[in-house]
């Protein structure tokens, strides 16, 4: 197991005796219903993580979608009755391949202190995990320097984020403590080359029949990425090759990436080969040593009982569905309404509301202007139709797509104070989880403004979930031109497709590729629209990638999306 252990040592305005002094004095465990334990200050975080048996825990079989939360002392009693109990936990290592685990301590000041990191993805979308998209420049994280835009968090002080949605995650890290303890995975060259080495890699291919399919089955495991071949039906073209064996992982057809892809995805790849079909496929020690096993007892077993036997081996039982919840119940989809709302009001009174976003906004990214904040008793407060977190498209028929902040507020200031009625048309998006997500935006705005923090540079703001509601046509967009080098071959950007509204996102922007040096900042979490004039929501992610690798000269339309910041 590759890890690397590391804490901040940085104390602020209390010395380092003051601190030594202070984590000795004895104090008892807050849990105090569960728990009597008397110790150490200094003692208690780690009691509380890793000891006690008042603290709340999610199933150790939560990362297969058990959805059980409860006191570490009823855990045992739940594990012999889980119904994820069958299925073999997997380590953070086999659930990242070619990744390198790394534990990290950052401790603020306050818990309504944000240390910097902007997050994208989750499991109600497609790109699974919860990713660093970028560090605020002169933050907590910016400073300590050990984060970095592309790890995987794993884990926030003992909590796995692995299943999570995005909102759900969103609502460990807000209310995490002081000392906050990461565990994550970062991509490691080095790593990927043994991992393949001790995978032993294949290339395989098969001619295409016009009238029938090659006969194979591909499956995705429970809690693993990638794909693999779950069984192939006696007397297709797959079989009858014998270069294909069940439990083969698919890293690649036909020239496209599959590391990350789904059955569904390949079986449209195979689809649109031509007359043959090229394989790139990793074969583990297990799966070598199964076969061979079965080539030794060819001779005792009928060829019909090998193949059950086969089956049986390689297969593992189905999880059973999710129970219940409203995690499990809630779709993934988003949708959106318009609203045209119209107020009374004397000139020069104020509209009472609090914009943010815009062109070149507080985040670095072009945003649309959107309601940040509603004042009390004021026309909109009363009015009641408008709502934070809507985005405004227009007042009195005045577009407010692609304007700067300035240009925003000053043609409010102009409603308020020439005009006697103002007219908004706004866009209320709605997505999986989004009350729990204003909520932490409420938590975080009231605590923001306890402690005097700039909102401009707070998680005062929406989510990267929200923003990727919205309609594309109320996005800014930026225009990227790359050109691929001879020897490469792609420009560095690895891309996954949402199955509810077909964007392709950029999943992995690689360190040192020629997406990465572009001054235009290109980060996953981003949405590319178009590539050389073609429009991505109508193509599969298949022909995308083989555009991606094939063109030389590439011009992107890219949709940047802020992650949310924490």
């Amino acid at each position: 197991m590759n890890i690397i252990m590391s804490s901040a040592s940085d104390c602020w305005e209390s010395s380092q005796v003051l601190v030594k002094l202070v984590n000795k004095l004895q104090v008892t465990c807050p849990n105090s219903q569960s728990c009597r334990c008397s110790l150490n200050r200094g003692e208690l975080q780690l009691h509380l993580q890793e000891k006690c048996p008042g603290t709340v825990l999610r199933c150790d079989k939560s990362v297969f979608g058990c959805n059980f939360r409860g006191q570490r002392k009823y855990m045992k009693d739940h594990l012999q009755v889980c119904q994820y109990q069958h299925i073999k936990p997997k380590s953070m290592e086999e659930l990242h391949p070619g990744y390198r685990r790394h534990v990290i301590e950052i401790c603020r000041k306050d818990t309504c202190h944000d240390i910097g990191l902007f997050l994208v993805g989750g499991a109600d979308t497609s790109l699974r995990y919860i990713t660093v998209q970028a560090i605020m420049q002169d933050s907590l994280a910016s400073k300590d320097g050990r984060i970095q835009p592309g790890d995987v968090i794993a884990q926030v002080n003992g909590e796995k984020l692995h299943r999570l949605h995005h909102v759900e995650a969103r609502m460990i890290i807000s209310r995490a403590s002081k000392l906050m303890r990461f565990v994550i995975m970062r991509f490691d060259p080095q790593l990927e080359r043994k991992f393949l080495q001790q995978n032993r890699l294949f290339n395989v291919t098969l001619l295409k029949p016009p009238s029938s399919q090659l006969g194979i089955k591909i499956t995705a495991c429970e809690g693993e990425e990638g794909i693999f071949i779950l069984e192939m039906l006696e007397g297709r073209v797959a079989a009858l090759s014998g270069e294909l064996k069940v439990g083969d992982r698919i890293l690649n057809i036909s020239g496209v990436d599959m590391t990350s892809s789904t059955p569904e995805c390949a079986a449209i790849v195979i689809s649109e080969s031509e007359e043959k079909v090229n394989f790139v496929i990793s074969r583990s020690q297990d799966v070598v040593m199964l076969h061979q096993h079965q080539n030794t007892t060819t001779t005792r077993q009928h060829g019909s009982n090998q193949v059950n036997r086969s089956k049986s081996i390689v297969r593992r039982p189905a999880p059973p569905p999710p129970s219940q919840s409203p995690s499990s119940n809630m779709s993934s989809s988003s949708s959106y309404i318009f609203k045209e709302i119209r107020v009374s009001k004397r000139l020069q009174e104020n509209l009472g509301i609090v914009v943010a976003g815009g062109v070149a906004a507080d985040s670095g990214r072009n945003l649309p202007i959107f309601i940040r904040d509603i004042l009390m008793h004021g026309i909109m407060d009363i009015d009641g139709r408008l709502k934070k977190g809507d985005v405004l498209i227009s007042v009195n028929n005045n577009s407010l797509v692609k304007l700067t902040h300035a240009q925003a507020v000053a043609l409010l200031k102009d409603v308020a104070h020439s005009c006697k009625e103002a007219l908004f048309i706004a866009c209320q998006l709605e997505y999986p989880h989004k009350a729990a997500d204003f909520a932490i935006w409420d938590e975080n705005l009231s605590c923001h403004h306890q402690q005097r923090i700039k909102l401009a540079t707070s998680s005062c703001q929406p989510s990267w979930r929200m923003w990727l509601s919205l309609p594309v046509k109320f996005h800014s967009k930026c225009e990227v031109h790359l050109k691929k080098a001879a020897n490469c071959n792609d420009v560095g950007m690895k891309i996954c497709k949402e199955e509810t509204n077909h964007l392709c996102i950029i999943k992995h922007v690689i360190g040192g590729s020629i997406a990465s040096r572009h001054p235009a900042n290109i980060e996953c979490g981003d949405v590319i629209l178009e590539i050389n004039g073609c429009k991505t929501h109508k193509m599969t992610l298949a022909t995308i990638q083989r555009m991606m690798m094939s063109l030389t000269q590439q011009i992107y339309v890219i949709m940047q999306l802020p992650g949310s910041l924490h």
